[in-house]
């Protein structure tokens, strides 16, 4: 009896050993085949490399493509490229004005006079810092325009000027003028109307909008004025005087500026001799007016 129960439990032992035995496999089997899908998978995965930060690249300007545009790739004919400066003003800045400009008188670096007319037609004489109809102060006078202080710019119209060059000729006397302005007594000599002179002298805007003065540098010192776009009909043409001559002096007074110009002018008051020194075709000619 003994005997049958030792060999029961010796065969019971063995399957139990079994049974471990063949559970160890299947488990050693399963780590197997899992390492193997994992090695698998491992070599399809496609292996993104690390994302690099690429620096920031500066915006480009229009200069930048200037070589493209001299290169000249389509054929056109261009003028290159230019940067766009903008004005100090703002877009919410711009300014608009009814005044008009009629006539300068420019002098160095910006100064002079300039005679503006408003929105009623009424016309002023305004020099370089005085408020232009309570509006804004002149800033600057050129010969064809102006700027105010608050950025407003008026310009003169265009108006093609004559640049041919005139040779040196004798000086035409000028023709009587049917209202008795001027007439001829001698050679170079001419009798003025006072009343003239005096109405010319009292009204500086005649002088400034019947001809365009243009200021006339030598070594770089103004020695008079250029004349430009005379009026037909007005003091200027009645003197004598032409497009391009050089206004250099009245009784002796050089015109070095705008103010020497004005003042020149004004000293006409109660003399009876007016002298103009001017060039004409290189050529200095003096004229003489008697007052009477």
């Amino acid at each position: 009896m003994h005997r049958l129960r030792d060999i029961l439990t010796r065969e019971r032992a063995v399957l139990l050993a079994g049974v471990m035995l063949f559970a160890a496999l299947i488990l050693l089997s399963l780590y197997v085949v899992r390492d193997i899908i994992t090695f698998r998978l491992r070599d399809t995965i496609v292996k993104r490399p690390p994302t690099v930060d690429k620096p920031l690249q500066p915006q480009k300007s229009l200069m930048d493509y200037s070589t493209v545009v001299s290169n000249n790739p389509f054929g056109v004919k261009s003028e290159g490229l230019s940067p766009l400066t903008g004005s100090k003003k703002t877009a919410d800045a711009v300014v608009t004005t009814n005044l008009r400009l009629i006539g300068t008188i420019a002098g160095n670096k910006g100064t002079g006079y300039a005679v503006i007319e408003d929105e009623r037609g009424a016309q002023e004489v305004f020099k370089t810092g005085d408020t232009v109809f309570k509006t804004s102060a002149l800033e600057k006078v050129f010969p064809d325009s102006v700027t105010l202080k608050d950025g407003t710019r008026l310009a003169l119209i265009e108006i093609p000027l004559t640049t041919t060059v005139q040779q040196p000729a004798p000086v035409a006397p000028p023709a009587a003028t049917s209202d008795g302005f001027i007439r001829p007594t001698a050679t170079n000599t001419y009798a003025l109307s006072a009343r003239k002179v005096q109405e010319a002298i009292d009204n500086p805007k005649a002088l400034m909008t019947e001809a365009r003065l243009q200021p006339r540098y030598n070594n770089g010192k103004q020695e008079g004025f250029l004349l430009q776009e005379i009026k037909q009909g007005g003091i200027y043409e009645q003197l004598g005087l032409k497009n391009g001559d050089v206004l250099l002096s009245i009784n002796k007074y050089d015109i070095t500026n705008p103010e020497t110009g004005l003042q020149a002018f004004s000293a006409l008051r109660g003399v009876n001799d007016l002298q103009l020194d001017i060039l004409r075709g290189g050529t200095k000619v003096t004229l003489n007016y008697q007052i009477k």
